[in-house]
């Protein structure tokens, strides 16, 4: 979708309108089948969700403290990383 949403105006109509005629072709050609099948894509939306429930559902690693200082240490930096960070926030 966001691919979809870079895309020209003109072009994303053209898109939905070709997927709009595909969609009543195949509707309409294998009606019993297209109701099955988007029957399998109807899910129904939770009413809520935890942050534990989206770390594991999006496998989420957390931040990993020994990786970044070993990025820093790599980039031989001569300043404190404070410095740095004062800089770029200004």
């Amino acid at each position: 979708m966001t691919l979809f949403h870079q895309l020209p105006q003109g072009i994303q109509e053209n898109i939905l309108y070709t997927l709009e005629d595909l969609v009543e072709k195949y509707h309409t050609d294998n009606k019993p089948l297209f109701e099955q099948r988007l029957a399998l894509l109807n899910k129904p939306i939770r009413k809520t969700v935890t942050i534990e429930q989206l770390a594991t559902e999006q496998n989420y690693k957390g931040f990993d403290n020994e990786k970044a200082n070993k990025i820093i240490k790599d980039l031989a930096l001569e300043e404190p990383i404070e410095e740095l960070l004062k800089t770029l926030t200004k």
